[in-house]
């Protein structure tokens, strides 16, 4: 099920629905030239917290396909 960022209105009922909320409101994309500089280690940042909870889901998902 897709939703667009304008669907989320209330918190999601489990952890998986939450990651996917916000891979959906923070993507991967690449820097735009209009940013300034803090902009984009802000967006940055925002987007590390995302990759960091989409590993820990894969890491939960697969428990013996660690990688370091």
């Amino acid at each position: 099920m897709s939703m667009n960022r304008k669907e989320i209105e209330s918190l999601p009922v489990n952890v998986v629905q939450l990651i996917e909320n916000l891979d959906l409101i923070f993507p991967e994309q690449s820097a735009l030239l209009e940013w300034t500089d803090r902009e984009v280690w802000f967006r940055a940042g925002q987007r590390s917290v995302v990759q960091w909870l989409l590993e820990l889901k894969r890491r939960d998902d697969n428990p013996n396909n660690l990688e370091d």
